[in-house]
């Protein structure tokens, strides 16, 4: 499988701040129940002690300074993060085949 990859090194987002907050996580669970329902119904609730992987990379990023419009990381897809990602500034996409 071919990925594309979203380059955020040249962006203002705070690398230590992302650090320190996901350190924060740490023993917090996977939802996976809430990642299979969510397929079909997207999420509506977060569940303060469990995450789907984008939204806690999403949380995260946003905790080390992303600037977005005021959005929840909840039900932030895997699509939706990357098309945040791709119009931030100074992020590149680099895509699968050129790797």
């Amino acid at each position: 499988f071919l990925f594309d990859y979203i380059d955020i090194t040249d962006t203002d987002i705070d690398e230590q701040k992302c650090f320190k907050f996901m350190l924060s996580q740490v023993g917090k669970q996977f939802d996976m129940m809430g990642a299979i329902v969510a397929t079909l119904f997207p999420r509506q609730v977060k569940h303060r002690d469990t995450w789907h992987c984008s939204e806690l990379v999403f949380a995260t990023l946003v905790y080390g300074g992303l600037q977005t419009e005021p959005i929840n990381s909840v039900g932030v897809s895997p699509g939706k993060l990357f098309d945040i990602l791709k119009q931030y500034p100074g992020s590149k996409v680099i895509l699968g085949d050129e790797l």
